[in-house]
């Protein structure tokens, strides 16, 4: 069956891989059509110094490229700050189940001072096309073209030329990031697109066939399209759209950030594109204990009791910082610094792992050893303590471990912290042949979430939004607001709890008092409807009169079930 297969890429590899993109199109301006529906101006507060930043922000349309549906309309945000000029121009591209927003773009025009673009994918938000639904994401034969992942890459580049048509923006100085499929589609135009500077994938897989060997988030895909690997689909999606593929055309510099335990882009994966990469244009970061759920965790329990870890600000920190940190140095002509390297070996008080570090991160000492002795189920973290002297300094620990363990079972890296915000990791020491074990992805959670529906019973709808004064909550569908306890709690961006109350069936009366970081924000309520559970309705109001501007959550819970709205406030 292998020969098989590799006969079958082979022949589908006599067509030129970058032969399928059509560069004069993707950069023709004078078919974009963009169309501006908003813009407005508004203070939002970076994530990493948490000082508030004037952005000047708005939605778009643009053309964009998609198959068999010929021409389609893309939806897209944009956020900068407000004034300025000669910006980085960054399009970030979003997960398979979310959608381009307005929040997405501000995150990042703040935390990296950019003009940035999150674009909706096609058949995502309000954009036109095929959706990413398991057919539309494996379907690639006879034309790589009518792939969902192609035609996302496709509007992803079609943003950078929208991006050179604002005067805001310096040209020479286009980047892009990506999260989850974003992160492929970031890859993919990596590999086609020579104006790119730099090229951020975040927790994206990085070869098809590596996470089908694995067991990862493909395999979920196949079996709902009826697609084995051996199917001409599943060929023609490895051989073409591949990031491992497309390795040998990387532009500009790339930084990849994945998460140790992820489901979609397993750890062992990485070498799939990083052992061919251009050492002096790649950077790693491995977050430790961050998982591919949890990388929208703020969005909801996707997976119950397969979630593992909440380090939506452990991870966020550092896709927001590393990129910034990166995109400085890049622009300065600075050199980039090196990453650590790692290496363990037995000793008499267990095993000893010493780390080369770079000079630039010598002067935080920030160096961290994470460990893994149940195949990358969990990550433990040991500090490293500098040792030698110049010029040959480097960090040790030792870790008691029974001097019978076999070192080929065990996975390790290490990880440095710079300032200001610079994480970078060794390259993952990992067994051959070694099979990451990963958390299972049950199936109300894939195919993800375009036919994911929320239950009839129980639904919240919040408006307006954006909004700039009071947000009204509605919820409908609870059974018996006097009988259900009702929680509601709001996270800020970073996941960072605002405000919560649990309100039980003896206090359903006047306001609701708030149990939070700021006990200003007073929630109103009043109960309507009849007795019917479908219409039943329970209205609140939040006042958010201290808060900064900014994206924000809102969770509700009635007994075992979960709801969750995203919000955005501008004074």
């Amino acid at each position: 069956m292998l020969i098989l297969l590799l006969l079958k890429v082979s022949n589908a590899g006599a067509q030129d891989i970058l032969s399928i993109w059509d560069l004069d199109s993707i950069r023709d301006r004078s078919t974009l059509e963009v169309e501006t529906l908003w813009c407005a101006d508004t203070t939002f507060e970076d994530p990493l110094s948490l000082v508030g930043v004037n952005l000047s922000i708005g939605e778009i349309r643009f053309n964009s490229y998609g198959g068999y549906d010929g021409t389609i309309r893309i939806q897209a945000f944009f956020a900068y700050p407000t004034g300025s000029d000669g910006l980085p121009g960054l399009v970030v591209n979003h997960g398979i189940g979310m959608e381009g927003s307005a929040e997405l773009a501000m995150g990042f025009a703040a935390s990296m001072y950019v003009y940035a673009l999150a674009i909706s994918a096609p058949g995502r938000g309000d954009s036109e096309g095929a959706g990413s639904d398991a057919w539309n994401v494996v379907r690639a034969y006879p034309d790589p073209r009518i792939n969902w992942f192609y035609q996302f890459a496709y509007a992803a580049m079609r943003g950078l030329t929208y991006l050179e048509t604002e005067g805001e923006v310096d040209n020479d100085w286009l980047c892009m990031l990506g999260l989850s499929a974003g992160g492929v589609a970031a890859f993919q135009s990596c590999g086609v697109d020579d104006r790119l500077k730099l090229t951020v994938p975040c927790v994206a897989p990085t070869d098809f066939m590596c996470s089908i060997r694995t067991g990862g988030w493909i395999t979920n895909y196949l079996a709902e399209a009826g697609v084995d690997t051996l199917d001409s689909n599943m060929v023609y999606l490895q051989r073409y759209l591949a990031p491992s593929q497309l390795v040998p055309y990387f532009h500009g510099f790339v930084t990849i950030i994945s998460g140790a335990q992820d489901e979609f882009a397993t750890i062992n994966c990485i070498s799939c594109v990083w052992d061919i990469m251009d050492p002096e244009r790649r950077r790693l970061e491995i977050i430790a204990n961050f998982d591919h759920v949890t990388y929208f965790v703020a969005l909801g329990d996707h997976c119950g009791e397969y979630d593992s870890y909440d380090n939506t600000v452990f991870g966020f920190t550092r896709v927001y910082g590393t990129s910034s940190t990166v995109l400085g140095f890049i622009r300065n002509g600075t050199p980039v610094p090196g990453m650590p390297a790692a290496d363990a070996a037995m000793d008499p008080g267990g095993i000893k792992f010493t780390s080369d570090v770079p000079l630039y991160f010598w002067t935080t000492d920030n160096v961290t050893l994470w460990l893994s002795l149940d195949s990358t189920w969990t990550f433990t973290g040991y500090p490293m303590e500098r040792a030698g002297s110049f010029p040959s300094y480097y960090y040790r620990t030792t870790v008691d471990v029974d001097s019978t363990h076999n070192l080929s079972n065990i996975v390790y890296f290490v990880e440095v912290m710079g300032l200001p915000f610079l994480y970078f990791s060794s390259t993952p020491i990992i067994p051959e042949g070694l099979i990451p074990r990963i958390r299972p992805m049950p199936g109300e959670y894939l195919p993800v979430a375009e036919t994911a529906k929320t239950p009839d019973k129980f639904k919240i709808s919040c408006y307006p939004n954006p909004f700039n004064a009071n947000l009204q909550i509605e919820i409908s569908g609870v059974r018996g607001f006097h009988e259900t306890p009702l929680q509601i709690e709001i996270f800020d961006i970073n996941g960072r709890l605002v405000s919560s109350d649990r309100q039980g069936s003896s206090d359903r009366q006047g306001c609701l008092s708030i149990h939070g970081i700021d006990n200003s924000f007073p929630f109103s309520q009043a109960e309507s409807g009849s007795e019917d559970i479908r219409n039943r309705k329970g209205e609140f109001t939040w006042q958010p009169s201290s808060t900064p501007s900014g994206i924000y959550f809102i969770k509700v819970s009635a007994g075992n079930d979960n709801s969750f709205r995203k919000v955005i406030y501008l004074k």
